[in-house]
């Protein structure tokens, strides 16, 4: 039985077509939380699955048979989260693994008071330690989403994600938004969170190969972020976030990848969209000429 707290914080998780296993891990991080909300953004519902793995009622599940993408799934739930009279939010995704003893520790150093607008994980990425844990609970700059614990409160008085995003950069520019507004992102020293990323290696430019559809929200969304915060990007952070991103992409595609044509033509629909301010979800099927 899960014992009430006083920072009370739930699990907030996103699925997209989970296989079996996935979906065993949120039976488990069921016995973690007072309550866990699921937001499947799968073509088919995976509801009937939950149900038979687990007897637990301690969730909400969210399902309209489309992908909403990241932004507006957290969104929703962060709206009951705070409803529910939560004061913080894991957010998960189906790759990733938190130990309940690991969680446990996390919580202990949760401060609603103290300006904190993530509480953030040592990510290890497919066995691999990408961020520092020999430091101590201290300011970082930016948080990917899962494995970061969300103040709730500081969460909806930001306005949530940016909905414009829809997916990548998502987390990046809230992480821009908190600081400006002179709020802290603190690191979890010795708090690991576990992910499994099925892309396969980057190649020799340090990129891993994704489908044209995500090209298109990298490419789309990293001129959206640099322009929303012309500030923090300036000099040499501009030529390298900026400039020598998107020629290390088009490089990368070109030089390394498969179905090159189409990609290419979805980051210039990419670029497109930016310069016409379409954001969000793109709009399907795509005219490519």
């Amino acid at each position: 039985m899960v014992k009430k707290m006083k920072n009370r914080c739930c699990i907030c998780l996103v699925l997209y077509k989970p296989n079996s296993n996935e979906i065993k891990k949120i039976a488990q991080y069921m016995n973690y939380v007072e309550k866990i909300y699921i937001y499947d953004n799968s073509e088919t519902s995976s509801l009937k699955i939950i149900t038979e793995i687990t007897s637990k009622t301690n969730f909400q599940y969210y399902f309209n048979g489309e992908n909403d993408g990241i932004s507006i799934a957290y969104n929703k739930m962060a709206e009951d989260v705070v409803n529910d009279g939560f004061d913080f939010f894991l957010a998960l995704d189906q790759d990733s693994t938190i130990a309940q003893t690991s969680f446990s520790s996390a919580l202990k150093s949760l401060s609603s008071t103290d300006n904190v607008a993530i509480y953030a994980m040592n990510t290890i990425l497919n066995s691999r330690l990408i961020t520092d844990t020999n430091r101590k609970l201290t300011d970082i700059s930016f948080a990917i989403t899962s494995g970061s614990i969300f103040n709730i409160r500081i969460f909806i008085d930001n306005g949530g994600y940016d909905e414009n995003l829809f997916i990548d950069g998502v987390d990046r520019e809230y992480c821009l938004r908190a600081l400006k507004n002179r709020q802290k992102i603190k690191l979890l020293n010795g708090i690991n969170l576990y992910q499994q990323l099925g892309q396969g290696r980057a190649n020799l430019l340090g990129i891993y190969e994704h489908n044209p559809l995500r090209n298109y929200y990298i490419y789309r969304n990293r001129f959206y972020v640099i322009r929303k915060y012309p500030y923090y990007f300036k000099g040499f952070k501009k030529i390298k976030f900026l400039y020598l991103s998107c020629l290390k992409q088009i490089l990368s595609i070109i030089l390394f990848e498969s179905d090159k044509l189409k990609k290419l033509k979805y980051l210039y629909k990419g670029y497109s969209d930016y310069k016409l301010n379409i954001g969000g979800k793109i709009k399907l099927p795509v005219d490519l000429g």
